[in-house]
């Protein structure tokens, strides 16, 4: 190469310019080729798999409408007649399966009810009643489950496929039959060619299709089922021995690539295996097609490739020639100016090129001799410009002495330029400890190892302080080109090194604040993409930071509005402050309060900052509150109600007490009395669960096993849901024990049930299960209302309709109902919910719609083992003949309540109010045993009227009635303890027996 001439080297470039363009043009050939060739193969898998989704579609569709008819009463009902032989059932039967046939318009040619047996019972088609199935795949499948089989026609032996269903009895749920739809082969043609497609008013199916595609089925035995584009009546003829149908058909692996057909023709394919039925799909287009654009692009390249060879070739001939000529004449020139005659100049004859490079080389001559004379100028003025320098400067020759330093180094050092100048300068001003690394720095710059340096170190000044310098350093030549030293610049930087490493504490100080903060601390860009968070995020979010940047911030927002509001806010006012429920990464939602504004960074311009803290325990809370508020609301109102029947049943029962002790046991009215007592026990249980949830009843709890409630009444939630419902219970080995009022938790399972059985009109399954639980504080932890520790834990779960999670958030508001008018009075779960806080414990509902419902109940373990029933005597009441002054502001219970005491022997003074009590104990008090005194009454109530007698006789005996429960009564008017108390309503034993045991207390 170095000996060709500049000739020589232009024509060699002109074959090496067009040797990579046609090794492009084969390269890019071959390419295209591969990659024409991969495109339609993905082409064809695409068209296969939409293909295998139609005919997998059509027949589903016929499956179902198959699977329908073998479940249509009707057929049963004219099956079962057929199979018995009725007359004329058979040609009923027909008649409904060519009327249904026709109504839905499937492909089905035929319809047929084949009998247990395998005859065909009716048929749509009349010859082929009476030919025997039992043999065929269609029918044995059929008789099982719902199938799809290949099978030939017995009068035209021409294959065809036959969907079939077994037909139950409902009864017994024996085999009536099977019943057999066939669908012709040309259905499913007609689908692959499009010609279904285009009878809805779809585009035509050429469209977009290359011209040698065809999609065609073959089955099991090789032979092609639809007909093919190429030949005529292949159909059921051609037999198809290719490569992807071996390989469905040996291991059910579908291929797509490039191979040959039927026909013996390459082609590009694919193919969708059917395993059930043994088919194969293909998708083939011949490979001259695919390829052909290739063929055309390499025809179009190799003749732009010739004209553009041509081209080049003329214009060396034209111009290369010429201009070498005249660079030659101008190396001659530079070899003058080399040897140092720069008086030497070029003739101007072009302003080409080379014209313009003869200009440049004159002006370049001329401007050598003006360089000349001032380069002793230049001297003079470096040293100046060096003492003007804002750095330090000083060359350093291979003896390590310092050759040169300028003003500013002086400064540095604090001595003069004479002083410096020949002293060792690793020596003199590099402190001890880092000499030796300094040296080896600049030995490997002297020997060519490095030929420019950046680095940092200290300096020792003339008075013994140390300073840090920002070195660059460059080696020094002489005019051979040998290295003489190194020149160094050098900056003070002491002052801003202090200033770093206080920014670098006090970035380290802010940095710790962000990482121990429990407060997600983030910055987005103004898209509200995630650019920068703090540790917390990951807890918060559940993803790492890695996944969490570039993550959009609204993107974690479950509702579109909060998304909208956020960015709406942001924009109109630059900040934004509000509360949203996110979805961490393991799908759980919390609870987000996020501030957040939008501003510039300096010099890297507009982002969002802003703050977020998870309040999911908070809400929680506040959802208590606020459910707490709603039941204290209606509380107060049920509460009132209950007290006041309270009263209206205390008259009831009283009357009907003392009917039952005046009349004989045998007695005719008798039945008629119990009945009654009956009544008002169950009307007393009503009045309770009102108390409990208002949450001003008296509970009684005592130890009690949780398995032992669930087994007393499952018996009664078993007729309460019906027979249509599955009820299952399990319970927990562990027996786990509770302090509970029995009844109440048998209530809330009554009302759990008959909601269940509600929400199953169809049937389902009602489940109840017991297991003990240990709730952990971490677990808790979004949990802000419940307590850690041991709990029974009662699952009642239905599969019925269920709701969604608007409904289940307001599901224990008091008169919240989702179910007819006149089907619900919407306060079951709210008394549910009030019973269940009665017992210190939690209820918790779960649901999702179409799926089913479940409530989880927490009561708290009692830690004592449950109370053995104690043997119960029955003990008649007992009177006295004491006097008792008797006060209570109803006087329908205050009559009955004097007769009941008179009855059995008590003399009674009644008073009409707690003033109108203390009256009448002013004026015959010695003469009174005991008080009887109703809590709520007007002017002044018991507590008050008690308080005013007893400072009369502070030794009298009192008993104080009331609807609501002592712990109520005791927070609304500060009842003392260890006084007697009895809960309306009244009974006459109870009443009796607890007068006894006041009066007989020593």
């Amino acid at each position: 190469m170095k000996n060709l001439s500049l000739s020589q080297k232009a024509l060699l470039a002109v074959f090496i310019i067009l040797l990579p363009i046609t090794l492009t043009f084969v390269y890019g050939y071959r390419k295209n080729k591969e990659q024409l060739k991969g495109a339609v193969l993905k082409e064809m898998t695409v068209i296969a798999e939409a293909y295998e989704g139609q005919v997998l579609q059509h027949l589903d569709v016929v499956k179902r409408r198959v699977a329908g008819l073998a479940n249509d009463k009707s057929i049963k009902a004219l099956a079962r007649e057929a199979v018995a032989g009725k007359k004329g059932s058979r040609g009923r039967l027909a008649s409904y399966f060519i009327s249904e046939n026709a109504e839905y318009g499937i492909g089905i040619t035929t319809i047929s009810l084949i009998s247990p047996v395998g005859r065909v019972l009716a048929s749509t088609d009349p010859t082929r009643v009476g030919q025997d199935h039992s043999l065929d795949e269609s029918f044995l499948m059929g008789s099982v489950n719902t199938s799809i089989a290949e099978e030939k026609n017995y009068g035209s032996n021409i294959p065809e496929i036959a969907v079939s269903a077994p037909v139950l009895d409902e009864a017994s749920g024996g085999l009536l039959g099977v019943i057999t739809a066939y669908i012709p082969f040309s259905d499913l043609d007609r689908l692959l060619s499009g010609e279904s497609n285009m009878e809805l008013g779809a585009l035509s199916w050429s469209r977009g299709r290359h011209e040698t595609m065809e999609v065609y089925l073959v089955n099991g035995n090789r032979v092609m089922l639809t007909d093919s584009i190429f030949i005529k009546d292949a159909a059921m003829r051609q037999k198809v021995d290719t490569e992807p149908v071996g390989k469905c058909l040996e291991g059910g692996i579908e291929v797509a690539g490039f191979y040959k057909d039927y026909r013996g023709i390459e082609v590009a394919g694919a193919s969708m295996c059917f395993p059930a039925l043994g088919w194969t799909l293909l998708v083939e287009t011949d490979e001259s097609e695919v390829v052909r654009p290739a063929y055309e692009m390499l025809k179009s390249a190799v003749i732009g490739a010739g004209m553009a060879g041509i081209l080049i070739i003329a214009l060396y001939l034209l111009i290369i020639r010429k201009m070498v000529k005249r660079v030659g004449i101008l190396a001659r020139a530079a070899g003058e100016i080399a040897s140092g005659n720069y008086d030497v100049a070029l003739p101007v004859k072009s302003r080409d090129e080379i014209g313009e490079l003869n200009i440049s080389f004159n002006r370049m001559a001329s401007d050598i001799r003006d360089r000349n004379a001032e380069i002793l100028m230049e001297k003079d003025r470096a040293r100046m410009y060096l003492d003007l320098a804002g750095v330090s400067i000083v060359a350093i020759g291979l003896d390590k002495k310092v050759k040169l330093i300028n003003r500013r180094g002086c400064e540095l050092l604090g001595l003069g330029a004479e002083d410096i100048v020949g002293m060792d300068w690793f020596e003199s001003f590099i402190p001890e400890n880092i000499r030796k690394e300094m040296l080896g720095r600049f030995a490997r710059c002297m020997n060519g190892e490095v030929s420019v340096d950046y680095y940092e170190n200290d300096i020792v000044t003339a008075g013994g302080g140390l300073r840090t310098v920002s070195w660059h350093s460059t080696l020094l030549r002489d005019p051979s080109g040998a290295v003489i030293g190194s020149l160094c610049s050098g900056e003070d930087i002491t002052e801003k090194r202090r200033a770093e490493e206080a920014l670098r504490i006090s970035e380290k100080k802010y940095r710790t604040i962000l990482e121990e903060s429990r407060d997600v601390i983030f910055v987005a860009t103004p898209d509200l993409r995630l650019m920068d968070l703090n540790p917390v995020a990951e807890e918060v979010f559940g993803y790492r930071l890695s996944e969490l940047i570039g993550k959009r911030l609204d993107g974690f927002f479950i509702e579109e509005p909060d998304r909208e509001r956020f960015k709406g806010e942001l924009r109109e006012k630059g900040e934004a402050k509000f509360e949203a429920r996110v979805r961490r990464k393991d799908g759980q939602e919390i609870w987000l309060s996020i501030s957040a504004r939008g501003v510039d960074e300096a010099g890297g311009g507009p982002v969002c900052r802003g703050i977020m803290r998870e309040i999911t325990a908070q809400k929680h809370l506040e959802a208590q509150l606020i459910q707490a508020q709603k039941m204290e609301a209606v509380g107060q109102l049920t509460g009132g109600i209950a007290h006041d029947f309270n009263n209206i049943l205390t008259a009831i029962m009283s009357s009907a007490g003392l009917l039952e002790l005046m009349l004989p046991r045998d007695s005719r009215q008798m039945n008629y009395v119990r009945q009654i007592i009956s009544s008002s026990e169950r009307a007393s249980k009503l009045t309770r669960g009102l108390l409990a949830f208002s949450r001003k009843t008296l509970v009684e709890l005592k130890p009690v096993r949780v398995n032992d409630i669930i087994r007393n009444t499952e018996r009664l939630l078993s007729r309460l849901i019906g027979e249509d419902i599955d009820f299952k219970v399990s319970l927990s080995d562990a027996d786990p024990v509770v302090t509970a009022d029995v009844s109440q938790i048998e209530q809330v399972l009554m009302n759990l049930a008959t909601n269940a059985r509600d929400a199953m009109p169809k049937g389902g399954t009602l489940a109840i299960a017991t297991e003990t639980i240990r709730l952990s504080t971490e677990a808790l932890k979004d949990q802000g209302y419940m307590r850690p520790g041991e709990y029974a834990l009662i699952t009642v779960s239905d599969t019925g309709t269920g709701m969604d999670r608007k409904v289940v958030e307001r599901i224990f508001d008091p008169f919240f109902t989702t179910k007819e008018v006149g089907k619900g009075t919407g306060l079951g779960l709210s008394m549910a919910y009030g019973i269940i806080k009665q017992h210190n414990g939690y209820i918790n509902a779960y649901s999702e719609p179409g799926v089913g419902t479940q409530f989880k109940i927490y009561l708290p373990l009692a830690g004592i083992k449950a109370a053995e029933e104690a043997e119960i005597r029955t003990e008649s009441p007992k009177g006295g003949t004491e006097t008792i002054l008797l006060a209570e502001d109803d006087a329908e219970v205050r009559s009955l309540v004097k007769a009941l005491l008179e009855e059995f022997g008590y003399t009674v003074i009644e008073s009409v109010d707690g003033e109108d009590a203390v009256k009448k104990y002013a004026e015959i008090g010695k003469d009174v045993d005991m008080l009887v005194l109703d809590m709520i009454m007007p002017k002044m109530n018991g507590k008050e009227a008690f308080g005013e007698i007893r400072r009369l006789n502070p030794s009298v005996r009192a008993l104080f009635l009331s609807g609501y429960s002592q712990d109520f009564i005791s927070q609304k008017v500060i009842l003392e303890e260890g006084l007697d108390f009895y809960v309306k309503p009244i009974s006459a034993s109870g009443l009796l027996k607890r007068v006894r045991e006041v009066l007989d207390r020593k």
